[in-house]
């Protein structure tokens, strides 16, 4: 017999529809098809692709056969282990549509979830840019040729390296605070799924079989989450978490990694003595990822990556776009086919690919979050030549800290009274469902406002929460922060954890600094919430 709390985990097990919301947001064409191949959906790109290319008519409900007839072979890949038994499976194909243009596209399949969901096709478009909207950059071939002098070229040198900078920068303006919506938005879906999914492996005890799909879910939703990270990296306002991080290592466990698989021979020039990096090591980790799998795509057939790292001191004028101080110099060069000059000014921004199934986010994450890091990154290639990438990071000041060992105590074992502030009525609720399955009693409500009152009343009644959770941004709402200052205004001892789908602004990197005791970044799963608060409620026990 099912008790109030799994029945309450039932009603919020996501269900298709809340799939299909999230295929709305993904910036790729995407059609969603059952177990018996018939289309169930279509994103709003999808259909703007099928009318211009002139397919019209009822889509959904049709077979993918004549739905997509122009598809042909793509289509016949597909096999019965990814739609009856849904194991995990990506299939990149190509096809030409009836403009003549060589599409790519990928077929997935997914878990089941409520509903006939079995296989996604998406197309990773690239939208198109009219001559209105181009953003033209100096020649950089012009700043090449050095006159009698020298001098002058050097100054039209580093005038044209600044002007590439800013327009670069500019292009990235205009996606950011999409980005940033995008990926809140997508982060409150996952919470959903993710703590569903979390909490109903806890529920579920020795039912092996059961646990394995959970654990396939859970691993798709992670998944689901490195492209709203990626997102994230656009977000206005984002900060990186700063931290002094030994760059060898991290450069030696990334390019092992994004390897892998590959028969690509990779040679390494990592001095023992590299400095250590003032750097968000997440981050940074991305930026190499994204630079090796780029230099590994640019090598289909197999090739020689060198991968080399120094240290170096910049004065004067040496790169203009650098503050004088100690950097660390990293190069990735590869022997690939290289990259024509006519594109080397657009490799860098959002949505830009020149292959078929790319997501033109690669390159364009690395910018932003190296120039969010304080530091440059740059392309040397000739076509038929290969490519060398290189990025600068400051140099950390390290200093040396005494090591404080605590006494271990079983945090788990505490229970508070807590109350939870999320716009997201279905998300305050799963969260709700998961602190309660530990003891703790629950109070929910949708915005600062309300949180603040339902406090007050509590502190009145002799009833005080030992634990708030506050969502930062609320529209059209007190958010987070306000609601703390409003709190501690009531309660300056009140015990505070910050949650967002906005997992790159400060106040998510540096929750300290704003007053809150923790942070719980969305997606969250089960073990995540219940540890945050645990280490809150057992530190507030040491004061």
């Amino acid at each position: 017999m099912q008790n109030q709390s799994d029945e309450a985990y039932m009603e919020f097990i996501p269900d298709a529809s809340i799939l299909h919301e999230m295929f709305e947001v993904m910036p790729y064409a995407v059609a969603s098809a059952g177990k018996d191949l018939r289309v169930i959906s279509l994103n709003g790109r999808m259909r703007s692709y099928l009318s211009e290319i002139g397919v019209a008519g009822e889509i959904e409900g049709r077979s993918l056969a004549t739905a997509f007839p122009f598809m042909g072979s793509a289509l016949e890949t597909i096999s019965l282990e990814m739609v009856e038994h849904c194991a995990p499976e990506c299939r990149e194909e190509s096809f030409t549509d009836p403009r003549g243009d060589d599409v790519g596209i990928q077929l997935v399949s997914v878990p089941p979830a409520r509903g006939d969901l079995r296989l996604l096709l998406i197309i990773p478009l690239q939208e198109s840019k009219s001559a209105s909207s181009r953003m033209e950059l100096r020649d950089e071939t012009s700043s090449r040729e050095p006159d009698a002098s020298g001098s002058d070229s050097k100054v039209q040198g580093a005038e044209a390296q600044q002007e590439e900078l800013s327009v670069r920068a500019s292009r990235l303006d205009s996606i950011e605070l999409l980005a940033g919506g995008i990926a809140h938005d997508f982060n409150n879906l996952l919470t959903l799924i993710l703590g569903s999914v979390s909490l109903a492996g806890a529920l579920i005890q020795g039912n092996g079989k059961v646990e394995k799909i959970l654990s396939n879910a859970e691993k798709a939703v992670m998944r689901a989450e490195e492209l709203t990270r990626q997102l994230s990296s656009f977000a206005r306002g984002g900060a990186p978490e700063i931290c002094p991080t030994d760059l060898k290592e991290l450069i030696e466990e990334s390019v092992d990694f994004s390897l892998l698989g590959s028969r690509i021979k990779c040679e390494s020039n990592l001095p023992d003595d590299l400095w250590a990096v003032s750097a968000d090591k997440g981050q940074i980790g991305q930026v190499i990822g994204n630079l090796v799998i780029n230099a590994r795509q640019a090598m289909t057939d197999g090739g020689s990556l060198k991968v080399s790292s120094s240290n170096i001191r910049i004065s004067g004028q040496e790169e203009p776009s650098l503050k004088e101080g100690r950097y660390v110099k990293t190069e990735v060069a590869d022997s690939g086919h290289g990259i024509s000059a006519d594109i080397q000014e657009k490799i860098f921004d959002p949505y830009f690919t020149t292959k078929n199934c790319g997501s033109g986010l690669g390159l364009a994450t690395v910018f932003s979050i190296i120039r969010r890091h304080r530091g440059i990154v740059k392309v040397d290639s000739r076509q038929g030549e290969g490519s060398v990438f290189s990025f600068y990071l400051p140099a950390a000041v390290v200093e040396k800290q005494k090591t404080v060992i605590l006494p271990e105590k079983d945090g788990n074992s505490l229970q508070g009274r807590i109350l939870v502030m999320d716009d997201e009525q279905e998300v305050s609720k799963i969260c709700s469902i998961m602190l309660e399955k530990v003891g703790h009693e629950v109070v929910v409500c949708d915005n600062g406002a309300t949180a603040v009152e339902i406090y007050k009343a509590a502190l009145e009644q002799g009833a005080r929460f030992d634990l708030v959770i506050l969502d930062l941004t609320v529209p059209g709402g007190m958010g987070g922060m306000d609601a703390l200052d409003r709190l501690r205004e009531l309660d300056p001892d009140v015990k505070a954890i910050v949650s967002s789908g906005y997992c790159c602004d400060p106040v998510m990197s540096d929750p300290s600094a704003y007053g809150f005791k923790g942070v719980v970044p969305k997606p969250y799963d089960f073990k995540l919430i219940r540890k945050v608060v645990a280490d809150v409620l057992q530190s507030a026990l040491r004061v």
